[in-house]
């Protein structure tokens, strides 16, 4: 004998009447959160900030090579150029090191040979970018 589900009066069951065998209603009924679509949900709806085009400034223009991208595409950008210029720690990859471009987008109190956490960027590029309105 096949499962049963609860029914729909009790926590955490899936849409059935009281007494119906749930084995015999179609698999995509019993999923959860399956709900029809509707043309209007995505009417009206602001784009994620990760999806935002975004303007940058003159100093992160310089390090990543366009005036305007998304958030996604401006850090792996800063990845490549990192990544490209050898400045990621060869033992910690989480830790890389500041060079003059860098410098001027993370800011005056890193020079040249410092080391920073690649987890303060975010931080560091927020200053430097402007939405489009």
């Amino acid at each position: 004998m096949g499962k049963r589900r609860a029914c729909p009066s009790r926590k955490g069951s899936v849409n059935c009447t009281p007494g119906e065998n749930v084995n015999e209603r179609p698999l995509a009924a019993l999923k959860s959160g399956a709900r029809p679509s509707k043309a209007s949900d995505s009417e009206g709806k602001r784009t994620s900030c990760v999806k935002q085009v975004l303007k940058c400034d003159a100093a992160l223009s310089a390090l990543i090579g366009t005036g305007e991208a998304t958030r996604a595409q401006i850090i792996k950008r800063i990845w490549n150029y990192v990544k490209r210029n050898k400045l990621q720690d060869s033992e910690n990859g989480r830790i890389i090191e500041v060079d003059d471009k860098l410098a001027a987008v993370v800011g005056p109190e890193r020079i040249k040979g410092d080391r920073m956490s690649v987890f303060r960027l975010g931080k560091h590029v927020k200053k430097h970018i402007i939405p489009f309105n």
